[in-house]
């Protein structure tokens, strides 16, 4: 349920709890990657690079620690990663994948993996208007016509 709290704050673009949630919840459960995760994104999402990268810790899934190196505008350290995860998990998370790829200003990429995401029915998918890591697409048509076919109001 922490994690869950700090999920909400998240896709809020309330950052500062983001972060005070996810401190929380390694508290709790110490070894948690994903609480661990949540934590270097937070920070990254309010420019605290030290601290993000600090808390980037070595078991934290490629993909994620790319999400975080894009967000924190290094994305020739995140794409290796992202291209890493493709071709070692090709059926893997493909909104996960956008997130990086949109991070790191690969649009194209983006827009097809969320298509792919749509399309899947992937239940990450209901995060397209809220997620952070997309705020850059949402100018898009492309994203607009996904937003359009799940019916999310503008």
């Amino acid at each position: 349920m922490n994690r869950n709290l700090a999920f909400v704050y998240q896709l809020s673009h309330k950052y500062s709890e983001y972060e005070a949630q996810a401190r929380v919840t390694l508290e709790l459960a110490p070894t948690d990657n994903i609480a661990k995760w949540d934590l270097s994104w937070a920070c990254a999402l309010q420019g605290k690079k030290n601290e993000a990268l600090a808390n980037l810790d070595k078991d934290i899934f490629p993909a994620d620690k790319a999400i975080v190196l894009a967000t924190l505008g290094v994305p020739e350290q995140a794409l290796p990663l992202l291209d890493e995860t493709e071709k070692r998990y090709p059926h893997g998370c493909a909104f996960c994948l956008a997130m990086g790829y949109a991070l790191s200003s690969k649009s194209e990429k983006a827009m097809r993996l969320l298509k792919q995401s749509y399309e899947e029915r992937d239940a990450m998918i209901v995060q397209l208007k809220t997620n952070p890591a997309l705020d850059s697409l949402h100018s898009d048509p492309r994203f607009q016509d996904l937003m359009r076919r799940m019916n999310f109001p503008k």
